[in-house]
Formats: structure tokens, sequence, C-alpha cells
């Protein structure tokens, strides 16, 4: 990579990092947020994903783990927090897809927001989905995932109270949306694209860019059957 502090990763260059911000560490292959840690210092020592360890378990972990990619641990803009607490996750999700004749679309936008049963890993129990208005950037009709089969409609952030019908707006929305076009427009040959954002307070966190990312857990908000632009690049005949 192109920084100025190269090194050669080893354990101890972890727990440097570490020590000065919490640090994301997500497998290279698979899916699902399985075997995600999130690592962090703390007053008593360390932890992954909130369960207290000592330096010698960290470094256990550490050393165990192989095929991974560390990165800093992205949170939400302030303005989210305030509105679901301060360690629940918010990860959008947007779908583009670059159309020949029209030109870069986006079919939807919806957030996945955590709650203290959701822990850090998103799409699990506990797991709230929004859907997010297009033009307003607001959230709508809050779905609570109480299990892989049963998702419930909810108004309010369990934690918070807050109303989650239109309570959240995504902060500089319209800098988002001009983002995600240009990136679509800048990958044509990959005309559907799928994106993982972190909304934080200087910008943006991108976690990933799929070319075959999943959408059934935004078809309540946006059906996938409904937008012919979807339908066009999944050759979906009537």
């Amino acid at each position: 990579l192109d920084v100025d502090n190269k090194c050669n990763g080893s354990i101890e260059d972890l727990i440097k990092l570490i020590d000065t911000a919490p640090i994301a560490a997500k497998a290279c292959r698979g899916g699902h947020g399985v075997g995600f840690y999130l690592l962090e210092k703390t007053a008593a020592g360390y932890a992954a994903n909130r369960k207290n360890l000592s330096k010698e378990e960290m470094m256990g972990l550490l050393k165990s783990l192989k095929g991974y990619i560390f990165t800093e641990y992205s949170y939400p803009a302030q303005s989210i927090q305030e509105k679901i607490g301060k360690d629940a996750f918010a990860v959008m999700r947007l779908v583009t897809y670059y159309d020949q004749e029209d030109g870069t679309q986006i079919f939807g936008a919806m957030t996945r927001l955590g709650c203290k049963e959701a822990g850090v890993v998103t799409d699990y129990h506990g797991t709230i989905y929004c859907g997010i208005d297009m033009e307003t950037g607001k959230t709508f009709k809050p779905i609570y995932r109480a299990s892989d089969i049963d998702f419930k409609p909810i108004r309010n952030h369990p934690d918070t109270n807050v109303d989650l019908e239109g309570g959240i707006t995504i902060p500089r929305w319209g800098e988002l949306k001009e983002l995600v076009q240009t990136i679509s427009r800048y990958l044509p040959f990959t005309p559907y694209l799928v994106m993982d954002i972190i909304p934080t307070d200087d910008g943006f966190a991108i976690l990933e860019i799929n070319s075959h990312g999943q959408i059934r857990n935004m078809e309540a908000h946006f059906p996938g059957l409904k937008n012919k632009y979807i339908r066009k690049h999944f050759q979906v005949k009537d």
C-alpha cells in the first residue's frame, strides 16, 4: 500500500495499532460477518467483540487468525449514534446499475441499524432494517430481525425509543448519492454494484463493493422485480 509507515505486520505491530484505536479484523474469504472481530484497548486490558481479554489472550487470538484484513473500525456519525446508541452499528447498503442507454441508476438504499442485542455484526438477531428515502435520506419502514425466519415490523428503536419511521436522516445524503453514482460511472463494465457504506462524521467509509451482492435484505423496501433495471440485468421474463 502507498503508505509512509511500512511494516511486516507482526503481532506486536497489531497490538500497537489496537493501543491507538479500535481495529476491525475481517476474514478475506467467506461472508455474512463470520469470523469478524472488533479489537479494542480497554481500561481493563483488551477486548474482542466486547469480551475482555488480557494482553496475552489478545496476542493468542491474533496469532490464530489466518487470511485476515485489519483496518480501522468505523463508527457511525454522531447524529446517528445519538439516535441508536454509541455502540450500535449503522451500515448502509446501496445498489447501483449502469445502463448503457440511461446511465447510472440507484436501485435502492437501506441501512442496518444495531442495538444492544445485535452486538457488532449485522444481519443477525437484533439487526433493524430500514429503507432510506431516495430524495430525503430519511429512514422508513423499520423491520426487526428476531431470527433468521422471524422479521417483525417495529416503530421505535428498542434501546433509545427513537422513532425510526423518518426519525433518522443520513448526513450528507446528496453527496453520498453522487459518490456512488461516480463509482458506478467509473466501472461500467461491472454494471451491477452493491456497496456497503458507513456514514461517518467526516464523510463515508466504504466497507466493500460487490459485483454480485445480495439485495434480498432490502426487498421489503425496494422490490427487485418492480425495477426495470434489475429485471433487465437478471434477464427476468414476465
